[in-house]
């Protein structure tokens, strides 16, 4: 683990850092710079030309101009990775190092009274007031929202994290993760997950009632939210339960292994939560075989250094838990 000496020290070498990651971002984006102002003065000229000639030149040179601003939204997003390890690293100096971190474990988001909703009893709904009540606390506390790889590299003992860390997970992909915790979580400047399921990514878009908060997450609004959210797998098709018991626990090895294989591959992840928090042997066999990197539960606890990354504990924020009881769950002893 990142070992820390004193204070100023380790401040200047946060400077260093900031300022190495800084040049390197300016020669990229100097770079991009000027073959867009290439691109802008040669682009009308050429145009004429294609359309005088019917050549083929300018469709070559439109689809090198659209795989250049795909290059400049892949930098975008490295530049904010480079400012989260800035933030891990400005507020280790504040906060010292944390042992265990919290992972928080929200559903369905409601904005309305829960108690005189359809969703009246049900633990898996949570009020947009009190989520917000919530993020704000982290926010005006200095909490560091964690990414999955921020976590595992923590758990692996690669690197520290702030003595002030939570990490904020979503499980099933609903679109009402995205229509009210998206604005919060954007709002205050963190960072969170959302477990999907496959096959829903993939019918998203032919649901009957496209602007119900219940209904999936697409990949439209996975490309949209990616500077806040990031997206991984809750199985491909296993979010079910057979003779009442978990799929994960009741199919073959090989079924499972087909099934997390396609998410895998669906959305390039490394990072699995268990559907009902159900998984055996079996699973955890496949997910070595895949190289998947962690697993999380449902089952009640911090994550730490000592847990198995195969079964990573979890806290579930329940529609009663008030302000007091969350302060209690995200600050432990």
């Amino acid at each position: 683990m990142t070992k820390i000496g004193g204070e100023g020290s380790f401040r200047t070498a946060i400077v260093m850092h900031e300022k190495r990651n800084k040049r390197i971002l300016e020669g990229f984006f100097v770079r991009i710079l000027s073959f867009l102002i290439f691109f802008s003065i040669l682009i009308n000229p050429i145009a004429a030309f294609a359309e005088e000639t019917k050549d083929r030149s300018f469709a070559e040179l439109r689809q090198g101009l659209e795989e250049l601003l795909e290059l400049v939204k892949v930098l975008e997003k490295e530049n904010l990775s480079l400012k989260q390890e800035n933030l891990r690293l400005l507020k280790i100096t504040e906060q010292g190092v944390a042992k265990q971190v919290p992972v928080l474990l929200y559903h369905h988001l409601y904005d309305g009274d829960l108690d005189k909703s359809p969703y009246k009893g049900n633990g898996a709904v949570v009020s947009v007031d009190s989520f917000r009540e919530q993020m704000k606390y982290l926010k005006d506390n200095g909490f560091y929202t964690a990414t999955l790889e921020d976590l595992e590299r923590f758990l692996a003992k690669e690197i520290d994290l702030p003595a002030k860390t939570v990490v904020i997970t979503f499980d099933d992909g609903y679109y009402s993760n995205i229509e009210y915790a998206y604005p919060i979580l954007k709002e205050y400047g963190q960072k969170a997950t959302i477990f999907v399921v496959g096959k829903g990514v993939e019918n998203a878009t032919s649901e009957t009632n496209m602007s119900s908060t219940l209904r999936s997450l697409g990949y439209e609004d996975i490309k949209n939210t990616s500077d806040v959210f990031e997206f991984h797998s809750h199985t491909y098709d296993l979010h079910k339960q057979i003779n009442n018991m978990p799929a994960l626990t009741v199919l073959s090895k090989e079924e499972i292994l087909v099934d997390l294989n396609r998410i895998k591959e669906q959305l390039g992840t490394k990072y699995l939560a268990y559907p009902f928090g159900g998984y055996n042997e079996n699973t955890i066999e496949v997910l070595k075989e895949l190289n998947y990197k962690l697993a999380f539960t449902v089952k009640e606890g911090y994550a730490s250094p000592n847990s198995e990354k195969y079964e990573i504990p979890r806290i579930i924020v329940w529609p009663s838990t008030n302000i007091e009881r969350f302060k209690q769950i995200v600050n432990p002893r």
